[in-house]
């Protein structure tokens, strides 16, 4: 337990250093378990907290929207880590509503182009 007070005032001076701050009545000190973003945090490990499990109705037409979305993320675009050597084609495309666009590194000899990030801004209608 003194090694994790010891950390807990790490923390704390950094924040404070940092000019952070944490409100006290989210924190947990002394704790053996915790819960934190639909997990439950232990010395054990990580597992699901039951409070967020909910229970799935599976109808058919659950069945057929799942398929559509499991065909869709096969032949959906991979991101690809950039490589700075490369050469960069950033393509933007906006209208009154949004902001798209993709950074575009081209790879090989003929260049294969694979998307590196992705970018959409909505634009405030009051503009």
């Amino acid at each position: 337990m003194d090694l994790h007070v010891q950390h807990v005032r790490e923390v704390l001076q950094r924040l404070i250093n940092n000019q952070s701050y944490a409100k006290p009545e989210k924190c947990e000190f002394h704790r053996t378990v915790t819960s934190f973003l639909g997990y439950v945090i232990s010395a054990e490990g990580v597992a699901m907290d039951k409070k967020v499990l909910t229970h799935l109705i599976w109808s058919p037409a659950a069945s057929g929207t799942f398929q559509n979305l499991k065909e869709r993320f096969t032949l959906a675009s991979i991101l690809h880590h950039p490589d700075p050597e490369l050469e960069f084609t950033v393509e933007v495309d906006a209208s009154n509503t949004d902001i798209r666009a993709v950074l575009l590194p081209c790879h090989g000899n003929p260049p294969k182009i694979f998307p590196c990030a992705f970018y959409l801004r909505l634009l405030n209608r009051g503009m």
